[in-house]
């Protein structure tokens, strides 16, 4: 375990389950307001597939120096319009726009394609928000120092770790054990 504290959780992604994963751990451990009031389900389901297709963006179109939860801010902060202008098309939108242009067939476009199905143009604002307050939570901006924010994410990842190991919880496998995908009593 002590190889994983510290270490960027996007090293050990390899595929699209352990983005998944990831992101279901990240959603499992971050509270927001509309979680504290019952949220939606639809709005729950469209903030996890739109995280995803974030996350699997990162993965598979950037530069590993580029794949960093400030990064995800960002992209998030860029899918943000002006409540007036819900029809217009955001910059994210573009970025994903061009992806399908190159890559129909992309997980992350896949991804995208069903956040935007599932959302009119206030609820895609309502879910954009809902994943920027879940990564402010874990103490990621998108203009603070990116080591100080992997930093305080891997903080919160290690101390729910800690606290499944002293529930007498096994980890299944040792990728899984990085995301918490699988876990049974001893």
């Amino acid at each position: 375990m002590e190889i994983w504290f510290g270490d960027n959780p996007y090293f050990y992604i390899r595929n699209n389950k352990d983005i998944e994963n990831l992101v279901s751990t990240l959603l499992d451990n971050t509270v927001v307001c509309d979680d504290k009031q019952g949220g939606s389900i639809l709005l729950k389901l469209s903030t996890k597939a739109l995280l995803i297709s974030l996350f699997s963006y990162m993965h598979d179109y950037t530069d590993p120096s580029q794949k960093t939860f400030t990064n995800i801010m960002r992209l998030l902060q860029a899918g943000q319009i002006d409540e007036d202008y819900v029809k217009r098309r955001s910059p994210l939108d573009t970025i994903f726009e061009e992806i399908h242009e190159l890559d129909p067939e992309s997980f992350a476009v896949k991804q995208y394609d069903i956040f935007c199905r599932m959302c009119d143009g206030t609820t895609k604002q309502t879910a954009i928000a809902s994943c920027i307050e879940r990564l402010k939570e874990l103490g990621v901006s998108a203009t603070e120092d990116e080591d100080i924010a992997t930093e305080n994410v891997v903080s919160v990842i290690k101390s729910i770790e800690d606290e499944i190991e002293q529930k007498g919880w096994r980890k299944t496998s040792p990728l899984q054990s990085r995301f918490y995908g699988s876990w049974t009593n001893l």
